[in-house]
């Protein structure tokens, strides 16, 4: 499969050469990591569907001339009950302090999720399958610890959106 390479448009200057690289390099691991992905002009990033603990996330690959980001969203503000926000706020920050490479985070829309990076000039294989790895292993831990924790919640409706 031939993948095009583009110049990112976030205000963030690529070269040709190093976006395609980048790019190339990315689809090439996803490749040896046997997972389906996509690329997504929309949102300059690669999506790639997971199942985790029952859930279908995507997860999304993107970058600028310094760093790569993989994230996946886990949870919309709307389905968070009221009543536990400020416990699983507290539970979310007490597992990055406790599991070294956690790092759950909050869209600006307060959407819950979780994202890794990478420096581009440490992109290898082992880097990029350690990063994209810790995150099926932290959203299985959010689903079957945290959640089951806060007590009686409702399965959320949505969580295969792309959180950027």
């Amino acid at each position: 499969m031939f993948i095009s390479c583009f110049t990112h448009s976030e205000g963030v200057e690529v070269s040709e050469k190093s976006g395609c690289m980048v790019k190339e390099r990315i689809a090439f691991y996803l490749k040896l990591m046997n997972l389906n992905f996509e690329w997504s002009d929309e949102h300059n990033a690669f999506l790639v569907p997971y199942e985790i603990s029952g859930h279908r996330h995507i997860v999304i690959i993107s970058w600028s001339d310094t760093w790569i980001v993989i994230r996946t969203g886990i949870l919309m503000k709307d389905e968070i009950p009221q009543g536990y926000r400020e416990e699983l706020y507290k539970k979310l920050l007490q597992a990055n302090h406790d599991y070294y490479e956690f790092a759950y985070d909050m869209d600006a829309e307060g959407n819950i999720g979780f994202s890794e990076d990478i420096f581009v000039p440490a992109l290898t294989f082992d880097v990029f399958w350690e990063e994209f790895n810790v995150i099926p292993i932290a959203v299985k831990y959010f689903w079957e610890r945290i959640i089951p924790s806060l007590g009686e919640a409702k399965a959320p409706t949505k969580t295969d959106w792309i959180y950027i």
